[in-house]
């Protein structure tokens, strides 16, 4: 914006699907838009739902797109959609806390935080809530939308370990209410482990009582090439790898057969819109 004497910045903040309260940064300034990725997963059937992003409902003008390129490797085609991945899991935990009294479930995760989903879903669907280190609990414990977790151990069955080496690690040492009788379903949850993935394959690969549970917090490379050829900007700079898109690429024919995706009525009159939380929740 541009009144003659002064020029103004005018940033919005999208939320990036990352983690909870993951954002991107929309800058707007001198006729130029600058969008900020972050670290972020945008599902292609949720890319129109946000109002910030368009205009008269079509995709706005980005010049230049920064971009989180994590998984952009070929290996890493195709993940699934998240909440695919902790339905399919909460039936094997189902399947373990009701099989013996002593069965317990040990959560291990390969960031500090972006599990909040996790969480909340298997507390949404089997009404248990994982049990959270002291400091984990003085974050979660003034977020209202965190409801899947607890400070008492011996209220779940259910907890985030600590540790990332599994095999070697005494559960006594994150538990206060452990004891020795106790056996673990130890699940993990990466993106990394799971290359090559198509639509046939399992989000959960089970063995030797460990569930891997693929869970990416950031774009598969198809996500990526959908999300540039949607906006089709001047110019992206990807982090930290440089962007190679897809050959042919385009708008119109990122999928075979394409997608209908619905837009989203949005108000902007209102400088100051929330965002329906129901969208972010779509995101996972």
């Amino acid at each position: 914006m541009d009144d003659g004497s002064h020029k103004y910045l005018n940033v919005k903040t999208i939320p990036a699907g990352h983690c909870l309260g993951s954002v991107m940064f929309l800058f707007e300034i001198n006729n130029q838009t600058i969008l900020y990725t972050g670290d972020f997963r945008m599902n292609p059937e949720n890319i129109s739902a946000f109002g910030q992003l368009h205009k008269d409902n079509m995709p706005i003008k980005i010049n230049t797109i920064y971009l989180d390129t994590t998984f952009q490797n070929e290996s890493f085609d195709n993940f699934p959609r998240r909440k695919d991945s902790i339905r399919m899991l909460v039936n094997h935990i189902k399947q373990w806390v009701d099989g013996e009294p002593t069965n317990r479930i040990a959560l291990h995760t390969s960031a500090r935080y972006g599990y909040e989903f996790v969480f909340n879903e298997i507390y949404n669907i089997l009404n248990m809530k994982t049990y959270v280190s002291d400091d984990k609990w003085a974050l979660y414990s003034k977020l209202p939308s965190v409801k899947g977790i607890t400070n008492h151990s011996e209220d779940t069955m259910i907890h985030l370990c600590e540790k990332r080496k599994w095999r070697e690690f005494d559960h006594s040492k994150c538990l206060p209410e452990h004891r020795a009788n106790q056996k673990y379903l130890n699940v993990i949850f990466s993106a990394m482990r799971h290359r090559s993935m198509d639509n046939e394959n399992s989000p959960l690969d089970s063995r030797d009582g460990v569930i891997y549970v693929c869970f990416a917090t950031h774009c598969s490379r198809e996500e990526l090439n959908f999300f540039v050829s949607y906006f089709t900007p001047d110019k992206v700079v990807g982090f930290r790898d440089q962007f190679i898109p897809k050959a042919g690429t385009k708008r119109c024919h990122v999928f075979e057969p394409t997608r209908t995706v619905k837009i989203r009525k949005f108000n902007n009159n209102n400088a100051f819109n929330k965002i329906d939380p129901s969208i972010v929740n779509d995101l996972f």
